[in-house]
Order: C-alpha cells, then structure tokens, then sequence
C-alpha cells in the first residue's frame, strides 16, 4: 500500500509538472501572439498615418502646381500687356513727333504760301509754265506736280497742271510717281486728245465751280499754273 502511495504520488507530481509545463508555453504563445498584433496594429498605424501624410504631400504638390501654372499664366498675360503698352507707347510717341513734324512744316511753309489738306502741302505757282517747266519749279520746292486722290483735292475757277501725263503710250495716264491713274474727275468729253497734241492734265478746266469732274488734256506746252504737292512725312 505503500509503494502504491508512492507511485501515486510520483505520477501526481509528474502530471502537475507537465501542467505547468503547457501552462508556460501557453502563456509565451499567448504573449507572442499578442506582441504579434501589437506589432501588427503598429504597423497599420504607421502605414496608415505615412498615406495620410502622402495624400496630404500629394495635395499641397498639386496645388503648388496649380498655384505655379496660375502664376507663370498671370505673369505670360502681364508680359503681354507690357509688350501691347509699350507697342502703343512707341505709336503714340510715333503719332506726336509726325504731328509736331507738320506743325513745325505748316508753321513755316504757310508763310510762303503752302495750304495743309490731309497732311500735304499744297502750293500754285506764281507763273504760268509749260508742265515740264512747273515741275521743276515744284521740284526746286521740294515737291511735285500734285497727285489727285479725291475731288477735295481739286482746284476750281483756276486751270492748273496736275501731274498727269500720258506721254509714253496715248490714253495710258499715269502719274508723277509712275502709278497708274485708277479714278479720274475728266470734264465731259475729256480727254480728247485735240489735233493729237494733248498728253498733259489739268484740273479746273472751264472755270467748273462745282462737282468732281474738272479735267482736261492740255498741250503739254501751254503756259499754265501749276499745282505743287509736299507729302509732310
């Protein structure tokens, strides 16, 4: 009964032993695991709170980008605008010395008897002259035989030479500057071209004191006063 006892009391003692042996290694996994989800939850965290800071580094880079598109669009729109300025600066300088230019030529030609129409100078010879001749006494002026471009431009009551010829080819006027006549103001029935001998122009013709038309062709000989035209460029 003793050794009965005995054994029993061994095997008692083995059997707690090997409790508390499971015991421990239950207690280490059940620590492990824990640390394991600790761990876990750290890194969910971090990993979470590093997107977070990434969406929100993210959005400020956008709108740094944004904000640098609006600024390089503002600064391209000002650059333009200081381009039209000083475009319109430079053609408004342009505009003022020109008008100080005609002023300055009006206020000393209108003494020697220039008229200012349309920024020309106009001027009639004091002789009477054949169109050759009037030329040249407009061109020691500084001038030319005028050029019509309208029939404000014309002069009545007074037969004047008008630089318009059509010497080189009959019936093929062309004027001083060598450009082709394209709207004539002729009096009915001109020109004619009388006997063959008309290849010069005149304005004024049959003292017309109104409407456009008051040209004729006139023998380029026949002493006539001139009209002198100064372009104020």
């Amino acid at each position: 009964q003793k050794d009965h006892q005995k054994l029993y009391d061994q095997t008692g003692t083995h059997q707690d032993s090997h409790r508390e042996g499971r015991g421990g290694v239950t207690t280490i996994a059940r620590r492990y695991r824990l640390a394991a989800v600790g761990l876990g939850l750290l890194c969910v965290t971090a990993i979470t709170v590093l997107w977070i800071q990434f969406n929100h580094l993210t959005a400020e880079r956008d709108q740094l980008q944004t904000s640098n598109t609006n600024l390089t669009a503002e600064r391209d729109q000002l650059q333009t605008s200081n381009t039209n300025l000083t475009a319109e600066r430079d053609q408004l300088q342009k505009e003022r010395d020109q008008l100080t230019k005609v002023v300055c030529l009006y206020c000393v030609y209108s003494e020697k008897g220039w008229k200012y129409f349309r920024s020309s100078l106009y001027y009639i010879t004091t002789e009477k002259k054949s169109w050759t001749e009037s030329r040249q006494d407009c061109q020691k002026r500084k001038a030319d035989l005028v050029i019509i471009n309208s029939g404000e431009e014309q002069v009545r009551r007074l037969i004047t030479w008008i630089g318009l010829n059509d010497s080189k080819t009959e019936g093929v006027w062309k004027w001083v500057d060598g450009s082709a006549l394209t709207t004539g103001f002729w009096w009915t029935g001109e020109p004619n071209d009388y006997e063959g001998n008309e290849d010069c122009g005149v304005t004024g013709y049959k003292g017309a004191t109104s409407g456009p038309s008051t040209w004729a062709d006139f023998p380029c000989h026949h002493p006539v006063f001139g009209i002198c035209e100064r372009i104020s460029k």
